[in-house]
């Protein structure tokens, strides 16, 4: 073959290769902008404007929803065979089966061994009691434990129907338990008056995989209410873990995921890391930790949990007889005492604040899992559920409690999260913090320094001298303050020093946070700012977004 027709030959065949390569990428492009979510041209703006650090500001209506939205599954729960108020058991007169109902009740224990192995701990197991009958005769059966399990049988055409419930009361800070009762007479001594103030109490109430743009989408009524309310939104706080525990850990136990020295291996028990309870615990605040699903648990999902009970006030005994019992772990299916489980992790968790009635200083750390976690729709359901008793705490609480509403990080699943908006809301979740005004008059500086940080953990207490050095937590409170910094907790193993909960800095300072600080890094795209985006087919009202 002559030199010249080879030559041909290669032109030809570069020729070719070169017009597939832009075929290609044709359509490649063609691919890409025809994904659900292409939304580059969505975006309002930045959440974080910074030199090291773009984060955009995305439009909440996006055409990828149409692929998930959908209408939720509401839960109609039936009415309770028994009902409980202050401590008491009775049977329901207005239950259809009333007449022929006959039931007792079993005391829910958590174990105390400390001889525990791997998913065998106290934890993951309980123990119950005999059964004590209610009875019909007596107006109220006195209840002798926090939460009961309640087995019912009716007889219907000479046959023997079963039922089963669970319940919970919640027990003063003087009956529920030596910790809580020296507690309390810690406050009420004759001196504390005279030489201690009560500091701010600390309430944290977060929801399980819900984005910043989803509970604007989904949320509207509660998130008007924070805002009407004196709350401040922290835009730019992004996830810094995959799933719930190691995104809490930064500020529950102020330590990144590769950090911990405390929980080597999924069989190691939690107890010796340096959570943030043990802190307020030491310097005698009333503790909870309350969650609503057992087998999603951020402290016990694909873990042995705890051996020692964690904190004064903890759900997590019911919440495994519940879920070991009857099929309750499903997203917003399962109701517990005639309610759905939002509604009753809810009530227990207002009813410890209200035990507590001001009188001590408490750290409550509440999370909702069951009503977003799995399913995408669900969430609007509880709009008014959070919205009213959060306005209702602010009420109650918030002369001098500071109050954090949360999430962890956005919906992690499904087709949404293969879009691009789903993408970009995974690493977003939403934070909302109010400080007492107590705080805020005594510190005014604060009223202007929450709005352009970028929050990734949470609080600790730190007493405070006139010149606003952070000095060491002592017995004697005289001035309080909210610091973003990790505190030693007393445990076995602490934080590491060079590892803050937060990024602080006073007026005098400059503050610029570094997105590369941060592994699970949100997406930085340039956008230009664009008007609302209504996309067509979706059921959500983007009037209502604020």
């Amino acid at each position: 073959m002559s030199l010249l027709k080879i030559l041909k030959r290669r032109n030809y065949v570069n020729h070719v290769l070169s017009t597939l390569i832009v075929i290609i990428i044709f359509l490649n492009i063609l691919y890409f902008a025809a994904l659900p979510g292409n939304s580059h041209n969505l975006s309002r703006g930045y959440l974080v404007n910074t030199f090291s650090c773009k984060i955009a500001d995305k439009n909440p209506i996006d055409p990828a929803l149409a692929t998930v939205v959908g209408p939720p599954s509401k839960l109609i729960c039936a009415e309770p065979v028994v009902r409980i108020s202050n401590g008491t058991i009775s049977l329901n007169e207005k239950h259809p089966k009333y007449n022929t109902a006959t039931c007792c009740y079993k005391e829910i224990r958590r174990l105390t061994s400390r001889n525990y192995t791997s998913w065998t701990v106290p934890d993951w197991s309980v123990r119950y009691s005999s059964c004590h009958a209610i009875s019909k005769s007596e107006p109220r059966t006195e209840m002798n434990s926090e939460f009961a399990k309640i087995e019912c049988e009716f007889e219907k055409n000479g046959k023997i129907e079963t039922s089963q419930d669970f319940v919970a009361t919640v027990l003063s800070p003087l009956e529920h338990s030596k910790s809580t009762e020296a507690k309390y007479k810690y406050w009420k001594r004759p001196n504390s008056k005279i030489f201690y103030r009560k500091p701010p109490s600390v309430l944290i109430v977060g929801i399980d995989s819900v984005s910043r743009l989803h509970m604007m989408r989904s949320l509207p009524g509660t998130r008007k209410m924070l805002k009407a309310h004196d709350f401040v939104e922290m835009k730019g706080y992004t996830k810094i873990g995959e799933n719930t525990f190691p995104n809490m850990m930064g500020g529950m136990g102020g330590m990144k995921f590769e950090d911990y020295p405390c929980w080597k291996t999924r069989h190691a028990k939690l107890d010796n890391c340096p959570f943030i309870w043990k802190n307020f615990s030491r310097n005698n605040y009333i503790t909870g930790l309350i969650e609503d699903s057992a087998a999603l648990g951020t402290f016990n999902f694909m873990k042995t949990g705890f051996v020692e009970q964690p904190t004064d006030y903890y759900l997590r005994p019911i919440t495994t007889a519940y879920h070991g019992n009857i099929n309750l772990e499903t997203t917003y299916r399962g109701c517990v005492s005639g309610m759905n489980q939002t509604d009753f992790m809810m009530k227990y968790m207002r009813e410890v604040i209200a035990g507590i009635n001001n009188e001590i200083p408490y750290f409550i750390w509440a999370w909702f899992t069951t009503v977003a976690h799995d399913d995408f729709n669900d969430l609007q359901l509880v709009d008014n559920t959070f919205k009213r008793n959060l306005q209702e705490l602010i009420h109650s609480e918030g002369k001098d409690t500071v109050i954090l509403f949360i999430s962890d990080h956005g919906y992690r699943f499904g087709k949404f999260r293969e879009s691009f908006i789903g993408y970009y809301e995974e690493s977003l979740p939403f934070f909302f913090i109010r400080l007492p005004p107590r705080l805020k008059h005594k510190y005014p500086f604060w009223s202007g320094i929450c709005t352009p940080l970028v929050f990734k953990k949470f609080l600790y207490v730190r007493q405070f001298e006139k010149t606003h050095e952070v000095t060491p937590v002592t017995d004697s409170y005289l001035d309080y303050q909210i610091a973003f910094e990790v505190t030693p907790s007393g445990a076995k193993y602490e934080a590491k020093g060079a590892f803050k909960g937060f990024l602080m800095s006073y007026p005098k300072g400059h503050f610029v946070q570094n997105c590369k600080h941060n592994h699970q890094k949100a997406p930085e795209i340039w956008q230009e700012e664009s008007d609302m985006y209504d996309a067509q087919g979706l059921s959500y009202n983007a009037s209502n977004i604020a």
